[in-house]
C-alpha cells in the first residue's frame, strides 16, 4: 500500500477582515501530505487523491498589525487546501513525484 508523501506549498490566501472591511491577502507556507488517487474501472469506482493539512506558517501578513479576532491561520489554510488549493496541491505533489519542475 502506498504511503502519503510530505509536501510544502506557498499560498496567497484571502483573509476576511469582518465589520464591513475589505479582505486582505496573506502569504502562508502550508505543509501537507499527499496520497495519490487510484483510477477506477467499469466495476470499481476511482479513489480521489488525498491531501491532508499538516500545519501553516505565516510568511507575509498583508500589512495587518493584528489578525482579526476569531481567525485562526491553521483553520484558514486548512479550508483553502480543502477547497481552492486542492488541485494546486495535487499538481505540485505530482510534479515533485515525477521531478517535473517546468
Amino acid at each position: 500500500m502506498a504511503k502519503p508523501t510530505p509536501h510544502t506549498i506557498d499560498a496567497k490566501i484571502s483573509m476576511p477582515l469582518g465589520d464591513g472591511e475589505d479582505a486582505t491577502s496573506i502569504m502562508a507556507r502550508i505543509e501537507f501530505s499527499y496520497l495519490r488517487g487510484r483510477p477506477g474501472d467499469r466495476t470499481d469506482p476511482a479513489d480521489p487523491a488525498e491531501v491532508e493539512f499538516g500545519r501553516a506558517t505565516l510568511i507575509d501578513d498583508g500589512g495587518l498589525q493584528n489578525p482579526p479576532q476569531g481567525v485562526d491561520l491553521d483553520d484558514l489554510c486548512q479550508d483553502w487546501l480543502a477547497d481552492a488549493g486542492y488541485e494546486l496541491a495535487c499538481q505540485l505533489a505530482e510534479r515533485e513525484r515525477h521531478g517535473d519542475w517546468e
